[in-house]
């Protein structure tokens, strides 16, 4: 009963995964490294306990695959939150070697010599990695959490989905050092605890890859990316929505920060946006619809110049001038009198 509930739970989310990767950029310089390295390090491991309920490979093979899988599992994911808030991820492959290093050479000193590492040693190395990392994580997501704004809910639902895997991985390493139960029992239960748990996660990580591709990789998504233009144009209707229709340019204080917020697009994805479809950093962009709206002002009403630049959102007399002198070619005085 045990074994086929297991392998229900284990083939669903081998499947799920398996989409997943699929669905990921086609281009390699477009992957999410730090992301691929997760999904496969998680796939790895869940093949592992296939191959153990079928008692195709030893419970000892079995630890050595696992164990060295969960030790990759918080360098990587530490490395991809930080990807995700745009924060630097250099030397992420370093940690991974030296702690895999450290394995080897843990289990040739189990296997060429007399000495046999004790089992609370060996559990309490890997999931000193997992917590370290996952709570590093979680520093980077609190510190950080105007980046991504509305789609911090992702970043949320992944500390969640590893926090279970976390807690499960030290209940399964106490269990096993008590010796409540045999190790193959206990790789039973938890594998089961762990593929459940593992199956809403991913499920939930289909839905942000549909709705939110942006947060896995730097373009749209293999499958869904129809414009050959690179811009996603529902994403730029979203900001159009905010920005221009319903006059959020009037804020003084309006940045990607605030559209963001209003629209649940990455920041960086705004940016990168705007800069592909009208040629402009985000700032200039804004302030062209200030100018715009100060031209109808300066045309239509008798509102004085300062009544006017505060009007459209700019905070400042010298601001307003060089943005409108730049894109009108005279100043708003000028322009005004050139109305005449």
């Amino acid at each position: 009963m045990w074994s086929n509930i297991i392998n229900v739970f284990t083939i669903s989310i081998d499947l799920i995964l398996l989409f997943i990767l699929f669905t990921l950029p086609a281009k390699k310089a477009e992957k999410n490294k730090s992301l691929i390295l997760l999904l496969n390090a998680l796939l790895i491991h869940l093949l592992a306990e296939q191959l153990l309920i079928k008692s195709l490979i030893s419970v000892y093979s079995f630890s050595i695959i696992t164990v060295s899988m969960v030790v990759i599992y918080g360098p990587a994911l530490y490395s991809y939150t930080r990807n995700l808030y745009g924060l630097k991820t250099k030397g992420m492959g370093y940690h991974i070697f030296f702690y895999e290093l450290i394995l080897v050479i843990i289990w040739y000193t189990n296997l060429k010599t007399d000495y046999v590492f004790p089992q609370w040693a060996y559990s309490l190395y890997y999931t000193s990695i997992l917590i370290i990392y996952f709570l590093f994580s979680l520093s980077v997501i609190k510190n950080n959490k105007k980046e991504l704004n509305k789609n911090n809910s992702w970043s949320i639902s992944l500390g969640i989905g590893f926090g279970i895997l976390v807690l499960l991985q030290i209940m399964e390493a106490l269990w096993i050092n008590f010796d409540k139960v045999s190790a193959v029992e206990t790789a039973y239960l938890f594998t089961m605890l762990q593929n459940v748990s593992c199956c809403v996660f991913m499920l939930m990580a289909i839905k942000q890859i549909v709705t939110n591709p942006q947060l896995f990789s730097g373009v749209q998504l293999r499958i869904l990316n129809s414009y050959k233009t690179g811009i996603n144009t529902q994403e730029l209707n979203l900001i159009l929505e905010f920005v221009k229709t319903k006059k959020a340019y009037k804020d003084s204080k309006l940045n990607r920060y605030i559209i963001s917020d209003a629209t649940g697009l990455n920041t960086n994805l705004i940016s990168k946006i705007i800069n592909s479809a009208f040629g402009k950093n985000l700032n200039v962009w804004i302030n062209d619809f200030r100018i715009d709206e100060a031209k109808i002002l300066l045309k239509e009403t008798s509102l004085s110049i300062k009544e006017i630049y505060f009007e459209v959102g700019f905070n400042s007399k010298s601001a307003f001038n060089n943005s409108f002198k730049k894109k009108v070619g005279q100043t708003p005085s000028e322009y005004r009198l050139s109305l005449d």
